[in-house]
């Protein structure tokens, strides 16, 4: 299954894809890595309606079959709100299951879990052994994988 992990860093959603299932399969970049948040518009509902479109395109084109978005938490900015729902309307209009993954399961997931159905590390599994780079697409990686193992 190819299941893209989104984590919304500012108001920019980072993605990497995990195909495979929670045991094995290989990570994916997508590039770019980090979808800034057009400014071409003279207004904000402009820019997050080209961002649907820029996701939308990202979606088709890479052959996504699920979305784990980690989801907003209580801090979090409106405009990063906006962005997340942007991303399930996106999805809603694809058909695509998209999951909201509460960050304190990526903090988990990250420190135990991984290791505990697998009995390796992510980077091991996933990509092959090497660091995950650009570093800020581990949570994104995490929130994937546990997608991946909600299944």
């Amino acid at each position: 299954m190819r299941v893209l992990g989104i984590e919304i860093i500012s108001a920019d959603p980072c993605w990497v894809v995990l195909d495979g299932d929670n045991h094995s399969g290989s990570l994916e970049i997508i590039e770019p890595s980090r979808q800034r948040l057009p400014t071409s518009e003279i207004d904000e509902v402009g820019n997050l309606l080209q961002l649907k479109q820029l996701v939308t395109n990202t979606f088709r084109n890479k052959n996504i079959e699920k979305i784990g978005l980690i989801r907003a938490g209580k801090q979090c900015s409106p405009l990063r709100c906006k962005v997340e729902f942007i991303i399930q309307y996106a999805c809603k209009e694809l058909g695509l299951p998209c999951l909201l993954v509460p960050p304190q399961t990526i903090h988990a997931v990250r420190e135990r879990k991984v290791h505990q159905v697998t009995g390796s590390s992510l980077i091991e599994i996933y990509n092959g052994g090497s660091e995950i780079d650009p570093r800020y697409l581990e949570k994104a990686a995490y929130c994937a994988w546990s997608v991946l193992n909600a299944n």
